[in-house]
């Protein structure tokens, strides 16, 4: 059926706009979602393009019901569901390329680019950095140009960028007043690689250091912090995340608390204020430098025993919180209860080492001197630091580390030095988190990565509460693999060898890793971390007050309501007249007009009825005495004012009598 060269080329460059941007929509979501959906994906385009310019090749009604079937059946076999943010993205990616098969019209596209929309903004539910937020503002923009282009198809794509440029740049301003003011609700370690015998250096709430034989290494963000004030030397940064109190033999546990009493210390110097963005985790842990003063940020979560901080909520997104930290301290003295749980052990476990504890006790005039001759111990026997160690026995393990192995990184020290204190009736305890981080000079804040996760041990003293040790302090420098230089206390970055064009270059690479992080901080800063406490803080700079912030929802919530019954009433009022004035007249010639549509024939939106009449009998000289006959009474009752019952019954039988689909003797001449 012929359609001009205009109008074909006009549709061939649409699809190929709506195609092009459906694409953009998609691409986030294949570094996140399964393979099978981005290759399903990629089929339905390529099928849908190849279609796109053949007249009359749609896919049939049974066909395109198929692959609806098929896209579900996949869904639920892959994902177990249709709910979820991998199942529901999976499923409008794939259900958005069997629309395209479908897609022939304005109102198609029109539909299609908006549910792109809700496919490109699903991207924050996976990922939420600079990249992504700078990614999808720019197709926005192009999603905006091309609704101009289809809804006025006489407009270059210049133009319409240059319009939806200034559209969005006119509703910046109140996106940011919503964005400030609007309500926030409440919301919004790090743990081992399932894989068995090898894990990615990271925190978890347990720690058995000789199931793992191979521990690799993670340059990941753990999190950021910025300190109000003087930093603390990098040497002693400890961020406690995780304490481990129970040890059944061979691994450490969390373990329930051991008491309720509130988290306060007696005494305390050197105080420390700072702020945490903590990339997400997937679990409830925060981390708190040494012991933590107060509880974090209100809407983020509170202090448990041990003085570590938990999140009321699971971190599924960027978080931050403000903290105060004493560095020097005393802590309070511990129930019986607290005591038991922290001194018990095997009594027929590690023979070895217990004999070796005997001949050191006897050399000992105290708790604290018993300490240091451990840690000498660890110094002057040859232990290694390495991320390789070989597997330790499950009967004897500290004995199997002290007097075979002697290789292992925190975790071997940390377990071997909290279960030797036990046996020598000294309470203790595994802390793990972090320690260190690079300073980063783009926002003067600290860089804390999981390759410097880190396991160190409290020793309770009668007179000086709970004590830091960390023996890993106490290897012999010279027998620390070089490849770690930087991972372990004491070490940085700088120790690492480094000479020529190959250091100019890693330094430079690692400066402008710098730079890029201090972009993603203030991008986290300022707009991730942006929650309940930086609302309410600004409101108070702002003299309102965080009273006005429970009425504030209310308000907007109202204005909203109102602004969407203001529209809909002023849409009937305009809309109105146009209903009324479709008089009998009208009805029928446009039921005429969409039987010619239908059969290949569109009106143009400039094109009379006489000019559409002329144009359609040339397409179409089998229908040309019926196209003329039907046009030219509407005209006369329309526009001449010859309307009567007669006319009006007469242009009805003709109307329904045309069937463009099939030929037939000629219409009865008009009155």
């Amino acid at each position: 059926m012929p359609v001009s060269r205009g109008r074909k080329a006009h549709t061939s460059q649409g699809f190929n706009l709506i195609l092009a941007l459906l694409i953009l929509a998609t691409l986030p979501h294949f570094f996140w979602l399964p393979a099978w959906v981005s290759l399903g994906c990629a089929l339905l385009w390529i099928s849908a393009f190849l279609l796109a310019g053949k007249q009359g090749n749609k896919p049939s009604r049974i066909i395109r019901l198929a692959l609806l079937a098929a896209v579900l059946a996949m869904v639920l076999l892959f994902f177990g569901g249709t709910v979820g943010r991998e199942a529901g993205t999976g499923l409008l990616a794939l259900l958005l390329g069997v629309k395209l098969l479908e897609s022939d019209s304005d109102r198609d596209k029109v539909v299609i680019l908006f549910l792109g929309l809700f496919l490109l903004f699903a991207a924050v539910l996976f990922s939420q950095t600079l990249v992504i937020g700078l990614y999808l503002f720019l197709v926005f923009w192009l999603y905006v140009a091309a609704l101009e282009v289809i809804c006025h198809p006489g407009l270059g794509l210049r133009t319409s960028l240059r319009t939806s440029g200034s559209m969005i740049l006119q509703a910046l301003p109140v996106a940011c007043i919503l964005f400030l003011l609007f309500p926030r609700l409440h919301s919004g370690v790090f743990g081992l690689s399932s894989d068995r015998g090898s894990a990615v250096t990271g925190l978890s709430r347990t720690m058995a250091p000789g199931s793992i034989t191979r521990l690799g290494r993670s340059e990941k963000v753990a999190f950021r912090a910025e300190f109000d004030g003087p930093a603390p030397t990098s040497s002693r940064l400890y961020w406690r995340a995780v304490v481990l109190r129970r040890f059944d033999g061979f691994r450490w546990h969390e373990g329930e608390p051991c008491s309720s009493a509130p988290m306060v210390l007696e005494n305390w110097e050197e105080e420390a204020r700072y702020s945490i963005v903590l990339e997400p985790t997937n679990s409830k842990l925060l981390v708190a430098l040494d012991l933590p003063l107060t509880d974090p940020s209100t809407d983020i979560g509170q202090l448990q025993p041990g003085f570590v901080p938990r999140a009321l909520e699971t971190v599924q997104e960027t978080r931050r919180y403000s903290l105060r930290s004493a560095l020097r301290y005393r802590t309070p003295k511990l129930s019986s209860r607290d005591l038991a749980t922290c001194l018990a052990v095997e009594e027929s476990a590690n023979p070895r080492t217990r004999k070796l504890l005997s001949e050191l006790a006897g050399e000992s005039a105290s708790p604290q001197e018993l300490l240091q001759k451990i840690l000498q111990y660890f110094r002057h026997k040859d232990f290694s630091y390495t991320l390789t160690p070989p597997a330790l026995q499950q009967d004897h393990p500290i004995d199997d580390f002290l007097f075979r192995t002697r290789q292992g990184y925190c975790e071997h020290y940390a377990q071997a030095l909290a279960w030797m204190l036990r046996a020598a009736s000294i309470p203790s305890r595994v802390v793990a988190g972090y320690q260190g981080g690079e300073l980063n000079p783009v926002g003067e804040y600290f860089i804390v990565r999981q390759s410097q996760a880190h396991a160190w041990v409290e020793a309770y003293f009668k007179d000086q509460g709970w004590t830091r040790v960390d023996p890993t302090r106490f290897i012999d420098p010279g027998r620390i693999d070089p490849s770690l230089a930087g991972s372990i206390p004491g070490s940085s970055r700088s120790d690492r060898p480094q000479s020529g064009i190959f250091a100019w270059l890693e330094d430079f690479q690692h400066q402008a890793v710098l730079a890029w992080d201090g972009l993603n901080h203030a991008w986290n800063t300022w707009l991730l971390g942006y929650g309940e406490s930086q609302q309410n803080a600004l409101l108070r700079k702002t003299g309102l007050g965080s009273d006005i912030r429970r009425d504030l929802g209310r308000i907007i919530l109202i204005g909203l309501i109102s602004l969407l019954a203001c529209l809909g009433l002023l849409m009937l009022i305009l809309l109105r007249p146009r209903f009324q004035a479709l008089d009998p007249a009208q009805a029928s010639y446009r039921a005429f007009l969409k039987k010619l549509e239908q059969s290949g024939l569109t009106r143009w939106r400039a094109e009379g009825p006489l000019d559409f009449a002329h144009r359609a009998a040339k397409l179409r000289p089998e229908l040309s005495e019926d196209i003329r006959a039907i046009t030219q009474l509407y005209v006369r009752i329309r526009y001449r004012e010859e309307a009567s019952r007669e006319l009006l019954a007469d242009l009805r039988a003709k109307v329904k009598r045309f069937h463009p689909g099939r030929r037939k003797a000629p219409l009865s001449k008009s009155r």
